[in-house]
C-alpha cells in the first residue's frame, strides 16, 4: 500500500502535475475544496480509464490476431496500475469498473468481478485475499468534500450486489451475503457470515463449516441429452480440453474454477458479453451471440442491453422469454417459457467456501491454479414476472412473481 505522498508523484507521471494540496487532503481522509481544479482533472482521468477499460474488453473480443489481443490485454493492466497504484496481484477486474485514481488500496491476491463501483465518495481498502463479487457498490458517487473509509479484512468473500456505504468496516474472513446492505459505521465481527438490509452478524464461520452442495429438483437438472449437446456447442465454439470442471459445475459438484478448459469458457462467455454490450454491433451480431451464450434456448428470446452471463451454457430458456437491461446470470439457472425478467436483475448461483482456508487459490495435482467453487441453482417457473432489481440468492425455486428491487431468499 502506497503513502499519500507516493499517490501523489504517481498522480505526477500521469499528467496531473498542478497544485496538489487539496487532493493530498482527500487521500489523507479530511476536508477538501471539491472545486479544485486538479481534483475535477482526477475525476475526468479516473473516468477516462474507466471507459477505456471496459471498450478494451469489446475490442478483444473482435481481435483478429493474437498480437492484437495482446496490446489490448496489456493496455488493460496498464490502467489497473494507473487506478490502483501499489497493487498487488488482482484477479478478475471485470467490465464496468469504476475507480478513482488512489483511492482504492489493493493488498493482493483480490478477486474483482463486473460491475464493481468504487465510488466518489469512499477510500477503500481490501486485505489481501478480499473476493468482491459483481454488482458491488462501494459508497456513493455524491461529490463530497470528506471521504469516508471503508475497510474489509483479509479472507473476506462480498457476494453480489452487496452495497457497502462510508465508515463500514468488515473483519477478516467473513462472508457477505448477496443483496446485503452495510449501512454507515457498521463494524462486522470477523469470522462471520453477515447479511441482511441492514447487514448484520449471522453465524460463526468455524473451522469445520462444511459448505454444502444443494440439488434442485427435476427441473433444474440438465439430462445426458442436454449436456452432450452443451459440451458439442462449445466445441464448435473453439473450446477444447479437458471438460471434466465444467461436467462437475453443471452437476451440482464442487469443482475448480480456475482450471484451464473451464477458465476458457468462462473468458470466452465474458468476452462475448463484452461485444455484445459494445457501441456499434449488428441486431445479427447480437443474436449469434445470444446463440453462443444459450445452447438450451427456446424461441422468441428476447434481451436487453448490457448483459452479463458468467457461463456459457449454464443457463436454461424456455420460449417466449424477455429480458431486460443490465442483467446479471450467474450458474445454474433454468427459466421457464413465457417468463418477464426487468431491468437490472440479478440471479446468482455460483458460490465459494465458506471457511476461508479452503477459499485460497492453490495449485491442483496438475499444477493449474485452484480455486474451489460451489454451484448452485435458481429454478424461474413458467409465466412468472420478475420486477425491476429482483435480486435471487442460490438455491431457490421461484413460483411467484416478485416486487421491486425484492431480494428472494427463501423460496425452496
Amino acid at each position: 500500500m502506497l503513502t499519500v505522498q507516493q499517490k501523489l508523484e504517481h498522480l505526477r507521471t500521469l499528467g496531473i502535475d498542478g497544485n496538489l494540496s487539496e487532493i493530498e487532503k482527500m487521500y489523507e481522509g479530511k476536508e477538501f475544496d471539491i472545486h479544485d481544479s486538479e481534483y475535477k482533472k482526477l475525476l475526468e482521468l479516473s473516468k477516462k480509464y474507466c471507459i477505456r477499460f471496459t471498450e478494451l474488453s469489446s475490442l478483444i473480443s473482435k481481435a483478429q490476431t493474437q498480437e492484437e489481443k495482446d496490446a489490448y490485454n496489456q493496455e488493460k493492466n496498464d490502467i489497473l496500475d494507473k487506478l490502483f497504484p501499489g497493487h498487488g496481484p488482482i484477479f478478475g477486474g471485470g467490465d464496468g469498473l469504476y475507480a478513482i485514481i488512489g483511492t482504492v488500496d489493493l493488498d493482493g491476491y483480490n478477486y474483482i468481478n463486473a460491475r464493481v463501483h468504487f465510488n466518489a465518495s469512499s477510500l477503500v481498502h481490501l486485505e489481501d485475499y478480499v473476493f468482491v463479487a459483481s454488482n458491488v457498490e462501494f459508497g456513493t458517487n455524491n461529490i463530497t468534500s470528506k471521504l469516508g473509509k471503508i475497510k474489509i479484512g483479509k479472507d473476506t468473500w462480498v457476494g453480489a450486489n452487496v452495497k457497502f456505504d462510508d465508515y463500514a468496516n468488515v473483519g477478516q474472513r467473513s462472508v457477505i451475503g448477496m443483496g446485503s446492505h452495510i449501512v454507515r459505521s457498521t463494524n462486522l465481527a470477523p469470522n462471520m457470515i453477515s447479511f441482511g438490509e441492514p447487514c448484520r452478524e449471522y453465524k460463526t464461520i468455524s473451522e469445520n463449516y462444511e459448505t454444502l452442495v444443494k440439488q434442485p429438483g427435476r427441473e433444474g437438472k440438465r439430462t445426458d441429452d442436454e449436456i452432450k449437446h452443451i459440451l458439442a456447442h462449445l466445441k464448435e465454439l473453439g473450446i477444447e480440453g479437458d471438460f471434466s470442471q465444467y461436467i462437475r459445475a453443471i452437476n451440482y459438484k464442487k469443482y475448480n474454477t480456475l482450471e484451464p478448459t473451464i477458465s476458457k469458457i468462462y473468458e470466452l462467455s465474458h468476452k462475448l458479453c463484452s461485444e455484445y454490450n459494445s457501441k456499434d454491433i449488428s441486431i445479427r451480431r447480437r443474436k449469434t451471440i445470444l446463440d453462443a451464450l444459450f445452447p438450451l434456448q427456446g424461441k422468441n428470446l428476447v434481451m436487453g442491453n448490457d448483459i452479463f452471463v458468467d457461463c456459457i451454457g449454464t443457463v436454461k430458456i424456455g420460449n417466449d422469454v424477455k429480458i431486460g437491461n443490465s442483467p446479471t446470470l450467474a450458474g445454474n439457472i433454468t427459466i421457464g417459457d413465457n417468463v418477464k425478467i426487468g431491468n437490472n436483475v440479478a440471479l446468482q448461483t455460483t458460490g465459494h467456501e465458506i471457511y476461508y482456508k479452503w477459499r485460497k487459490i492453490t495449485s491442483d495435482k496438475n499444477g493449474s491454479l485452484c480455486e474451489i467453487s460451489t454451484p448452485g441453482y435458481i429454478i424461474v417457473f413458467p409465466e412468472l414476472i420478475l420486477a425491476d432489481g429482483t435480486k435471487v440468492i442460490p438455491d431457490q425455486t421461484l413460483r411467484r412473481n416478485t416486487h421491486k428491487d425484492e431480494t428472494i431468499t427463501h423460496s425452496r
